[in-house]
């Protein structure tokens, strides 16, 4: 076998713990006093030997609680896993031009951090790099992603710069970040991952860009101050509930295919809802519970609409299309509202209009096929 090589440990005069490891010279400790570090780029080793430091290792200043200011110089390409975590009095970092790689948790419960900017070397970042640095007030990111649950819960994050290249939002990245009343969303920005602005409560209005193909899960959910949102054609792939639960939303537009399943629930605000001819099918529980959408045209295209639906929305009539050919069960279930349907579609599904207690109208086209079972009943 190969030799195995020792790697040595030394300390600066100005109490830099280090270790030398073939190429790599990682600083892994701290025992001095100063709160303003300027991290080494250099040190020199007992046996006089000056070498570039590379990186900063795992923990190596956790819950330093003293340290107010840290400069990273560009000669450090990896900052490890919770390098700085809970250095609870760290207010400016400055992470140089050079810098590839953040690790996991590396500043997280840095709760006085004000600001930070991201460099454009980054291509590598961990989870929760700044998750509850909750005095981060804003953030300049200069690669084209947010990383996943980057700025979870930095409540008072307000201001985030995004470069206009930035193609992904990760998921988690700004988890109830409750201050964060508005944002620039980039021209070229294709993915915006689960849970991504959940609890963005502060959020008044979001403006997706054409270009944008998926929207993860629970992407918006409890965004309470959001009034309106257009979706534009290009989104295709749709997590559940993705607008769940945003209970001042009060118009929606959608130019796209599909409304995703959950996507509207709860939205009990919503009161205007605009469907392009290009919307071919409303996803299960779509825009169940919408209390507030009291009307709806349904457009010529629409082929599908999902189980529950527009289960307990706030509808007064409905006209069902002759292009729809699929109906799921409980699709205007206890739309307690509902006056008047009229239906085209080829099919009546089970359970379609049970407990629709003011339904007075019904009119059926020959079109109608099928009825489902208990189709009325509670009428």
């Amino acid at each position: 076998g190969g030799e195995v090589v020792q790697a040595a440990s030394y300390v600066t005069n100005d109490g830099y713990s280090f270790t030398v490891d073939r190429e790599d010279v990682i600083i892994n400790g701290y025992k001095g006093n100063d709160t303003v570090l300027n991290i080494p780029a250099t040190v020199v080793a007992d046996n006089g030997t000056t070498y570039n430091v590379t990186q900063i290792g795992y923990r190596a200043f956790r819950d330093k609680s003293a340290i107010a200011q840290v400069s990273i110089p560009g000669t450090i390409t990896v900052i490890g896993e919770e390098a700085f975590r809970g250095c609870i009095s760290l207010k400016t970092v400055t992470i140089n031009e050079g810098v590839m790689s953040v690790g996991d948790s590396a500043f997280y419960d840095c709760t006085s951090l004000e600001s930070i900017v991201i460099p454009s070397t980054l291509t590598d970042i961990g989870e929760y790099v700044f998750r509850d640095c909750i005095s981060l007030a804003s953030a300049d990111i200069k690669i084209n992603f947010v990383g996943d649950s980057m700025f979870w819960g930095c409540k008072f994050l307000k201001k985030v710069t995004l470069l206009n290249t930035l193609s992904r939002i990760e998921e988690y990245a700004f988890y109830e970040c409750s201050s964060l009343a508005d944002i620039n969303i980039p021209p070229a920005l294709r993915y915006i991952g689960y849970s991504a602005f959940d609890g963005c409560t502060g959020l008044k209005s979001i403006m997706l860009n054409k270009g944008l193909v998926t929207i993860g899960g629970y992407a918006f959910q409890s965004c309470t101050g959001l009034e309106s949102v257009v979706i534009p054609s290009t989104v295709a792939e749709l997590g559940y509930g993705s607008f769940y639960g945003c209970t001042g939303l009060l118009e929606v537009e959608a130019q796209n295919e599909a409304i995703g399943e959950g996507m509207f629930q709860k939205c009990k605000s919503l009161n205007k809802v605009t469907l392009s001819d290009s919307v071919k099918s409303i996803g299960q529980s779509g825009f169940s519970d919408c209390t507030g959408l009291q009307s709806l045209t349904l457009p010529s295209g629409l082929t599908t609409i999902g189980e529950a639906a527009f289960s307990r929305a706030g509808l007064g009539s409905i006209t069902v299309p002759q292009s729809v050919t699929n109906v799921g069960s409980h699709a205007f279930y206890g739309c307690k509202a509902l006056k008047t349907a009229d239906i085209h579609s080829s099919i009546v599904s089970s359970y379609m209009f049970y407990g629709c207690t003011a339904l007075t109208k019904v009119s059926m086209s020959d079109n109608v096929k099928s009825i489902g079972s208990t189709a009325f009943c509670g009428w």
